[in-house]
């Protein structure tokens, strides 16, 4: 059986953590450049975290989110359907919302409840939501993928999560072939936006087995 899995990050490519984060007073002025290269980055967002301890459950999701989203949706939803077609390439496709917490969070717990239940009870969104401590821990998601020949596809807006993903080490302990689609966001913009057009066509072509 032949298995494409989809992992999507969520803050970025589906919800505008960002444009939440800089909206904010304390952060008036800034980019998101500067506060990820802030010394301080760390005791910020656990502060942040603290202050309003349901963030993620009161994050939108943007324009670009959404469109994934709703695509994403339809992957899940029909799977059985989709890969009946010929021009397929799989048996069958899954789709998870792969989540990073963060080490800064002062509750992980929470966040996760917070984050699984935007999805599952806020937006009615039955797609798995799997998360983890910290970006760096997303490939562990591959011990569980079973004996089937797999297809993993992480898309995300960190390089280093997607340069991670690709790392050739993971396809000889888990086997399989994984593939990085990096969502690529403006670092000057305030809000998380990204050709989303560009995306799905790259997601379409791996499904269909076409050159990405």
């Amino acid at each position: 059986m032949r298995i494409l899995e989809i992992y999507c990050d969520s803050d970025g490519p589906i919800t505008d953590w960002r444009h939440a984060v800089l909206s904010l007073p304390r952060f008036e002025g800034w980019n998101i450049d500067q506060l990820n290269k802030s010394p301080d980055r760390e005791s910020l967002l656990r502060q942040l975290y603290t202050d309003f301890p349901h963030f993620f459950y009161k994050l939108p999701i943007h324009h670009d989110g959404s469109r994934l989203l709703e695509v994403l949706m339809r992957y899940h939803q029909n799977s059985d359907m989709i890969c009946q077609k010929r021009t397929v390439a799989f048996d069958q496709i899954r789709v998870n919302i792969l989540t990073a917490i963060g080490t800064d969070h002062p509750d992980y717990n929470q966040a996760s409840a917070d984050k699984r239940e935007f999805y599952h009870y806020k937006h009615q969104v039955s797609i798995p939501v799997v998360c983890v401590r910290d970006s760096c821990d997303k490939p562990k998601v591959m011990e569980h993928c079973g004996k089937h020949e797999v297809t993993r596809v992480l898309i995300d807006d960190f390089r280093r999560n997607c340069n991670e993903w690709e790392d050739p080490i993971h396809e000889v302990i888990y086997g399989g072939r994984n593939i990085a689609l990096h969502v690529d966001i403006d670092e000057s913009n305030k809000e998380s936006s990204y050709d989303v057009n560009q995306l799905l066509g790259r997601l379409s072509a791996i499904i269909h087995e076409e050159k990405v």
